[in-house]
């Protein structure tokens, strides 16, 4: 199949599923409590015989006064004593700590567009003390009161992310994240890409951009590096590395022709479903560039947030004032001050502490309750979906009972097999990801006899597995398939063959512990296995590979 080929079945793809990719993001907020946006923790270069920290910290003084027009001189912005400023009749204000090794700022500014919400910037640096530059961690938050717009779309990066990112360059897992591109051609380069991309501890997306072999990409990438710098790993792929990670993940997960992929953040190609990592063509985005830029933006402060724990690897402003504050109290102390006035500063700085770190701990209440209301919904939903696809199986049994047949023909390839099995099957068996990609690369020759099995799985097996089906009738069709269905053996128990016998599929990890075997050939050409679980509360199939045979403890 062509590029331009597969370009087009991707959208169509899309287009089928009613994932294709909107112009915007939105995000619906909860009123009166701060809603994280975006996230960003790395480690800065250790700079040339300078001090990284200090360094550093003149490019965000820089950003405060002339991107934020605070007029603020050096001796306040780092002069060991907290700076808090307010701007009367207004909620905008400017919190500064400092202390030896650690610098951090809160700036809370009122929204120009929307009255009433509220925008907050918080930024980190600390001395880890280890050689290897200080750390950085800059986060953004936002917070609406009740009756103002709750729907927030596309929100911007602070610009002092990127700032950073590119004078003092930011990385994850060894590869740049300031704001310039890597072009992956050689299969090493593919390789270590790959091997990235894979990886559960990697924290930042990865924009991969595939240039067609006679003409150039219709985005810029340099401009999309530029606007993710901090935030995502951008990359060029030529034809030929594009065609390598398109056979490693097939058409559904690749990128291939003229188009942009994000692989955002617990990428896994046996569990993802592919509009996850939507596919943005030329011939559907190339008169939206900016659009393009906007959601790949959007996408990456979503995946910063989803993976950050602002205490794991960088305090937040709380504790870094918290620890100032000890620090002064400990010199006070030391050089036995007894003024009272003093004291009384020293007391009520302990008090802001405190009632900061409440404030905190109510967020993470608030982020807590959200995340169970959040699980009960999903809960809620899935039984709604239940109940549809009992009410589908009814209908056609109705159909069935006059007639009629709801079942299509047989698509001619593996290429639509998870799309067929969700219109035909859709509540009674499903294709994993892992299951598709075997299929994808299987040279199976009677590929029609594949999805008679799987349609026989889904409805006469599943009806006698839930105790409504025809006994004659399921011998009768397993003998015209000839086929049969047994437990897997003990391969599936066996530890080193635990991955290859198991499947992720909605956050469970299910047991291929049942296989229907057709021919017995280990010509991949003849052969048919299709390995599966049944999950019995949602009464459900869940294919985890086909129509190959798996390891055993004999091959």
């Amino acid at each position: 199949m062509s590029n331009g080929q597969q370009v087009a079945e991707s959208r169509n793809r899309a287009e089928r599923g009613g994932f294709a990719p909107r112009d915007t993001r939105q995000i619906q907020l909860t009123p009166n409590r701060y809603h994280r946006l975006l996230q960003v923790i790395g480690r800065l270069q250790p700079g040339a015989g300078g001090d990284a920290l200090q360094s550093a910290q003149a490019v965000a003084i820089d950003w405060l006064r002339n991107r934020k027009q605070w007029n603020i001189s050096d001796a306040q912005a780092s002069g060991g004593v907290p700076l808090e400023v307010e701007i009367e009749e207004s909620t905008r204000s400017l919190l500064i700590e400092s202390a030896p090794g650690l610098w951090a700022i809160r700036l809370n500014d009122p929204c120009g567009q929307i009255p009433g919400r509220q925008w907050r910037v918080e930024l980190v640096l600390v001395d880890m003390n280890d050689g290897n530059g200080p750390a950085f961690g800059c986060s953004l938050s936002v917070l609406v009161p009740s009756g103002i717009d709750e729907v927030l779309v596309t929100p911007g990066i602070p610009a002092v992310v990127g700032m950073l990112a590119k004078s003092h360059g930011l990385s994850d897992g060894g590869f740049k994240l300031d704001g310039t591109v890597w072009e992956v051609d050689r299969p090493a380069d593919v390789d270590r890409l790959i091997a990235f991309i894979e990886t559960p501890a990697r924290m930042v997306p990865v924009v991969a951009v595939s240039v067609p072999r006679n003409d150039g990409s219709f985005v810029e990438p340099a401009e999309i590096a530029r606007a993710l710098a901090g935030l995502a790993l951008v990359v060029t792929l030529s034809a030929d590395a594009a065609q390598e990670v398109t056979a490693r993940y097939g058409r559904a997960l690749g990128v291939f022709g003229n188009a942009v992929r994000m692989y955002r953040v617990g990428f896994d190609p046996d569990v993802d479903a592919w509009h996850r990592h939507p596919l943005y063509v030329a011939s559907s985005w190339e008169r939206r560039i900016r659009a393009v830029t906007k959601i790949l933006q959007f996408d990456a402060m979503a995946d910063s947030v989803s993976v950050r724990d602002e205490n794991r690897d960088i305090p937040s402003f709380s504790v870094i004032r918290r620890i100032a504050s000890e620090q002064r109290i400990q010199a006070a102390l030391k050089n036995r001050q007894t003024d009272a006035e003093a004291f009384e500063e020293l007391a009520a700085a302990v008090s802001r502490f405190q009632a900061q770190a409440d404030e905190w701990q109510r967020m993470a209440l608030d982020e807590e309750e959200s995340a169970k209301q959040a699980v009960q919904a999903q809960r809620e939903t899935k039984i709604r979906l239940y109940q549809l696809g009992a009410r589908i199986e009814a209908l056609e049994a109705q159909l069935r009972e006059c007639g009629g047949n709801s079942r299509e023909a047989n698509p001619t390839s593996f290429e639509d097999l998870r799309e067929w099995a969700a219109r035909q099957l859709s509540g009674r068996l499903v294709i994993t990801p892992k299951a598709e990609r075997a299929a994808l690369h299987s040279p199976h020759e009677d590929v029609s006899h594949v999805y008679d099995c799987l349609y026989f799985l889904g409805t006469t097996y599943r009806d006698l597995k839930r105790g409504v089906g025809d006994k004659a009738l399921y011998d009768q069709e397993m003998a015209q398939l000839g086929i049969r269905i047994s437990k897997t053996g003990k391969a599936v128990d066996t530890a080193r063959f635990e991955d290859e016998y198991s499947v992720v599929w909605e956050g469970y990890r299910y047991k291929l512990d049942m296989h229907l075997a057709g021919s017995d050939s280990f010509d991949p050409r003849y052969t048919l296995r299709i390995y599966y679980a049944w999950d019995a509360e949602q009464q459900l199939i869940v294919v985890g590979h086909l129509p190959t045979h798996l390891t055993n403890a004999l091959s």
